[in-house]
């Protein structure tokens, strides 16, 4: 992938497919990974497209009101660090990124 944010006609125009990606709902943690993609999604958030060291995939939303997570800045095929957290009601999200030194 380029280092460049896709739109939804972008990703639909060159065939991305996305679907081997699935959203961390069940594991708060440190995680290392590599940023595959960046796409734009609705209303203004990013989405971003990992695969972690044990080989799985998931994708994360950043929202703009949180300046992303700075994943914007983040070169794609970068080495990242993804922290998630629980909230009150048990979900789990993305909370940081940074990337791995």
């Amino acid at each position: 992938m380029q280092d460049k944010i896709y739109t939804v006609n972008q990703m639909r125009e060159l065939e991305i497919i996305t679907s081997d990606y699935h959203f961390n709902t069940t594991e708060a943690g440190e995680f290392t990974a590599t940023l595959d993609l960046k796409a734009y999604a609705k209303k203004g958030s990013l989405r971003s497209f990992y695969t972690l060291e044990d080989g799985r995939r998931i994708i994360t939303v950043t929202q703009y009101w949180h300046n992303y997570l700075g994943v914007r800045d983040i070169k794609t095929g970068a080495k990242v660090r993804l922290t998630f957290s629980e909230n009150p009601s048990g979900g789990i999200y993305l909370t940081a990124i940074r990337e791995a030194e």
